[in-house]
């Protein structure tokens, strides 16, 4: 992970935001495991892109999104 937080300050806002719309149902990420969880869904994506993703890339995909209120 990168060791710059302040990159997804803006993504973790709009998280925050929608965890609290969300009424709690779902787990609140710490900022470091949002950031972390940001940066493996970016290489998920990037693979996608050059490959089809193999069905358990696709589950964790959707996990991710899960999580990070996507």
């Amino acid at each position: 992970m990168s060791a710059d937080l302040s990159m997804w300050e803006e993504d973790y806002e709009i998280y925050l935001e929608s965890y609290d719309n969300d009424g709690g149902k779902r787990r609140k990420l710490s900022k470091r495991a949002f950031c972390e969880l940001s940066e493996e869904m970016m290489n998920l994506v990037t693979w996608s892109s050059i490959r089809t993703l193999t069905p358990a890339e696709k589950r964790r995909m959707a996990e991710l999104e899960y999580l990070m209120m996507d």
